[in-house]
């Protein structure tokens, strides 16, 4: 399936499908990705369904997303830690959801307990005091 190109907004857009879709996807692309994309567009166009694709480049589009998440964080007044989360007991938090995030279906990416037991580190709100004994990583827990 060949794209058209279509200026949307200021940006020259690559549209895959039909004019009478059903169903319209739109996928922010980085300028990479463009390269392959005729192999996700075949993929989509042999359903069964009538569909619109609509790749739209950004040129650092991980950076404009989450700039824009955390601008919204910060008018929402969206905490960037988590009250209340105990070290001893990341692990088993790290094990349930481990268990609980394992989907049936195809994903970027599967984190392991290790991982998760990290990203829970992360978010983690740190005391004074373990923040005063972590001179390395201000802000993280000891």
């Amino acid at each position: 399936m060949t794209a058209q190109i279509m200026q949307i907004g200021n940006r020259p857009c690559r549209i895959y499908g039909e004019a009478h879709a059903e169903y319209l996807l739109l996928q922010m692309t980085g300028e990479h990705e463009l390269q392959s994309m005729e192999s996700a567009v075949t993929a989509i166009a042999q359903s069964a369904h009538h569909f619109l694709f609509a790749a739209i480049p950004v040129e650092s589009w991980n950076e404009e997303f989450i700039n824009h998440i955390r601008s919204m964080n910060i008018s929402m007044n969206i905490p960037e830690t988590l009250d209340g989360i105990r070290n001893e007991d990341i692990p088993k938090l790290a094990c349930y959801a481990d268990k609980e995030a394992n989907p049936l279906y195809p994903v970027p990416a599967l984190w392991g307990p290790e991982k998760l037991e990290q990203m829970y580190h992360l978010v983690q709100e740190v005391s004074e005091h373990d923040r005063n004994r972590n001179s390395e990583h201000p802000g993280k827990a000891a």
